[in-house]
């Protein structure tokens, strides 16, 4: 019975995906709107099966969700199968570049010593990354569309995450051994993950929220910094507390004006910053920062992975190669992943896997530097590469469908913005030209003015015609 359910679910779910499709084809529904429904069911997806599992819920449960969240991305793929060209080649190349790494993926997948059948989540969650571009893509929503849904996502996320420690915190903390916090605050001993499985999604789902929500110009921003920046503190994210700081540099950096300038006056205050951490690093004796428990066993991994690629440059492990049956070099390491984006290509793939991870990296920026006026892309991807070299989350099959997808699938949303038309047309369009207006005005004003107000625009265009 249980079985005959879940099939008939299945067809049930297949011939609506069908029917939403030729809605659309119809000009009945809103290609944009599919975007969104995908999007936010899957943060809620990702969201109950993070509680489901604190809860201890069975894990059937779990399977149930996850198995959701791979008919949720079919029903919006199917519902736009009528191939429209969108606009950017930037997009079309970022597909591309993550369509090949997958293809890559798949091949070691297939050739790996991994028995498949006892990773379902993981292989069904292979090709995540490409399809939901490809889904962003054929959507052709607004750049205004696009910032104001991830936006108001990451938002979403960071303050029912606070809420939840509050109203539920037996449900809302970690309680791993390695999400202790390393500073107790209020008698706190666990670092918190809220809606999320770990505190470091949550914080980077935090960053997103921090630069998006002024970019997007929200009733509620000054809350939702509030919450947000508590929630980096409660998350105790090291990297992603870095990361603000070089949000707020690289804010400033292109908030208007001579980016040259703002950079020369910049760069003695980093340069020193960066003697401070290298010599504390070097005469780290103690191990504070450098040991073994300091780091997670992150130098572990990395030195460990380092010499497989001195071995055998070319070849690599697959997207399996940190599981327990995989019979990689890399279990010796102990650790989930690489805690390295690009570290984790090379190990699945060897060099392919490396090349191909910077290649998506590199797009990333120019896909920011599109938009040079809009401060708050190159402060998107600064927050995002920044994480990248402790945390892979691009590499979306290492947990499985749970939230570990939603902080790409927000991060692709608002970076593939940049992409994205403004038509004329377009309610929101308009909205951006009137804030644009208001903008060049307050900064025409008096020097103070602009000063008190720095924070409030710092992630907001300033080209009318951007």
């Amino acid at each position: 019975m249980p079985l005959l359910a879940i099939g008939a679910a299945a067809t049930a779910l297949m011939f609506w995906a069908l029917s939403l499709g030729t809605a659309v084809k119809r000009g009945q529904v809103s290609r944009v709107r599919i975007l969104q429904v995908t999007v936010w069911l899957t943060v809620a997806s990702g969201s109950l099966i993070t509680v489901f599992r604190r809860g201890g819920a069975p894990g059937v449960a779990s399977i149930i969700v996850a198995v959701g969240t791979v008919l949720i991305l079919f029903i919006g793929l199917v519902a736009l199968s009528a191939h429209q060209r969108g606009s950017g080649g930037l997009s079309r190349a970022l597909l591309a570049v993550t369509t090949l790494l997958t293809i890559v993926e798949v091949i070691y997948l297939i050739t790996g010593e991994s028995p498949l059948s006892t990773h379902v989540q993981e292989v069904a969650s292979i090709a995540f990354l490409p399809l939901f571009i490809y889904l962003v893509y054929q959507s052709k929503a607004t750049r205004s569309q696009l910032l104001n849904l991830a936006a108001h996502a990451a938002s979403a996320v960071t303050v029912g995450s606070v809420a939840l420690a509050v109203l539920a915190p037996d449900l809302a903390y970690s309680h791993n051994m390695s999400d202790t916090r390393r500073l107790e605050v209020f008698g706190l001993q666990w670092r918190l993950g809220g809606f999320t499985p770990h505190p470091n999604l949550l914080s980077i789902t935090a960053l997103v929220a921090i630069v998006l929500i002024f970019a997007v110009r929200s009733k509620l921003r000054w809350l939702v910094l509030v919450i947000s920046i508590l929630a980096l503190g409660l998350a105790e994210s090291r990297v992603a507390i870095a990361s603000l700081g070089l949000v707020l540099v690289v804010g400033w950096l292109f908030r208007g004006g001579s980016v040259l300038g703002r950079t020369a006056l910049s760069l003695p205050v980093l340069a020193i910053l960066m003697w401070l951490v290298i010599d504390a690093a070097l005469s780290d004796e103690a191990g504070a920062f450098t040991s073994d428990v300091a780091t997670n066993g992150r130098l572990r991994v990395w030195s460990l992975i380092e010499q497989q690629f001195a071995l055998n440059p070319l070849t690599g492990y697959g997207p399996l190669a940190f599981q327990s049956d995989s019979g990689s070099p890399y279990l010796e390491a102990g650790l989930l992943h690489a805690h390295n984006q690009v570290l984790q290509g090379v190990a699945e793939a060897g060099i392919a896997g490396g090349l191909l991870t910077l290649a998506i990296l590199v797009l990333f920026v120019a896909l920011a530097l599109q938009r040079p006026t809009a401060p708050a892309y190159p402060a998107l991807v600064t927050a995002f590469i920044a994480s990248s070299p402790t945390e892979p989350f691009l590499s979306l099959h290492l947990y499985g469908l749970n939230y570990a997808v939603v902080p790409a699938l927000l991060f692709i949303t608002a970076i593939m913005s940049a992409d994205a038309d403004i038509s004329s047309d377009s309610p929101m369009s308009e909205f951006d030209r009137k804030l644009n207006d208001q903008l060049k005005h307050d900064v025409a004003g008096d020097q103070t003015k602009k000063a008190s107000f720095f924070v409030q625009h710092a992630f907001l265009p300033v080209d009318p015609k951007d």
